[in-house]
């Protein structure tokens, strides 16, 4: 999620331009968008030829909080 996005969804929340359930849904939405490019980025690098790519990429999730 871009900070951009990230603002204007909580500027929109503040001036009460959408509702927290709004907000909450199109947060959740987001989220998921993530975990989507996560696991596709995960399956290219899984097939790709580099596997000094693939110790990259699964020391990066695992450092992720």
């Amino acid at each position: 999620m871009s900070k951009d996005k990230l603002r204007e969804l909580l500027s929109q929340l503040w001036l009460q331009d959408i509702s927290a359930d709004e907000a909450f849904d199109e947060l959740e939405d987001l989220i998921d968008r993530i975990h989507r490019l996560e696991d596709a980025g995960g399956r290219a690098i899984e097939n790709s030829y580099y596997p000094d790519r693939v110790k990259v990429w699964t020391e990066a999730k695992e450092a992720k909080p």
